[in-house]
């Protein structure tokens, strides 16, 4: 039988009123651009839950594209492309349903926009099934530059607004985080209809996975460190590898300043060292550990996108 979602890597579950004020479920599921785009996927798929046939249906696919229908970004010359979103977050802000995507990479490049859409209640679309669902669905609210992206959290903040955390696994800073503005003017979806805005840049590389929370009523922050990357000739002298060490300390971070003012700072860094010798210990991880003389089936990995 032929696969829905082909490589799924994320999954979330929302709900979404319709201009009726009837509450439908949800869910959003990534496909990886390799399994899911060559077998003609698109790289997200929402699903409604149908109360008739006690199972969820397909209702539409994301769009790459802006909600004006252009398919570039304004300053941008390229065309925007399907990507392999590695990561899904939903959540909620003044009572409207967004979702966060994190793209890895269009195929060619880490380079690549990773998405916020907004659910869009009013109007009507027409299902695969042929059901009449009220509710255009997800529509593109803001593009990010992110590079290789793995993770995203979002933090709606108890005064309103929110922050934003995307995990760039490529690329020279780990963790971009972004900060909503109501009122401001997007140019991506139109009109004033608010904008998350640059906060800062957590320092280091190769970030997998990200963590907004409140803990005491303050807002922290959590980072993964995958790995550090260690830079090796070729055999010519011309080329580069990196060959991955896993010995990067993940970080806790802490809010500090008020709600407009402030930004995180480094709190803690956690020890996550594991050296050679102890993966040895565990037959069948030796593939984990790259550029390792134990490792049969180690690649590497070229230090361009």
């Amino acid at each position: 039988p032929r696969i829905a979602n082909p490589g799924a890597s994320s999954i979330a579950f929302f709900e979404a009123v319709d201009v009726r004020g009837v509450i439908h479920s949800y869910i959003a599921v990534a496909n990886s651009l390799h399994a899911g785009l060559a077998a003609g996927e698109a790289s997200v798929k929402i699903y409604r839950w149908s109360v008739e046939q006690g199972i969820f249906v397909l209702y539409n696919s994301l769009p790459f594209k802006l909600r004006t229908g252009e398919s570039r970004v304004p300053g941008d010359s390229v065309d925007l492309a399907p990507v392999y979103v590695e990561r899904l977050e939903a959540f909620t802000m003044a009572g409207s349903v967004y979702l966060a995507a994190a793209s890895y990479t269009d195929g060619a490049s880490t380079s690549v926009y990773s998405y916020v859409y907004r659910w869009n209640s009013y109007g009507s679309i027409a299902m695969p099934d042929g059901t009449k669902a009220f509710g255009f669905g997800f529509e593109a609210f803001q593009l990010f530059a992110t590079f290789g992206c793995t993770g995203v959290d979002v933090l709606p903040l108890p005064a309103g607004g929110a922050l934003l955390a995307w995990a760039n696994y490529r690329g020279s800073q780990a963790v971009d985080v972004y900060r909503f503005v109501p009122g401001s003017y997007n140019s991506f979806y139109g009109g004033n209809s608010g904008l998350f805005e640059h906060l800062q840049a957590a320092g280091g590389s190769t970030a997998h996975g990200v963590t907004l929370f409140m803990l005491e009523g303050v807002p922290m922050l959590g980072v993964a460190m995958r790995q550090t990357e260690v830079t090796d000739g070729g055999e010519d002298g011309t080329e580069e590898y990196l060959y991955p060490k896993w010995d990067a300390p993940s970080s806790v971070y802490k809010w500090q300043g008020d709600a407009d003012s402030g930004m995180f700072h480094l709190l803690q860094s956690l020890t996550t060292a594991r050296t050679l010798a102890e993966i040895d210990e565990y037959p069948g991880l030796e593939f984990c550990f790259e550029g390792s003389s134990s490792s049969s089936s180690s690649s590497s990995h070229s230090s361009s996108s």
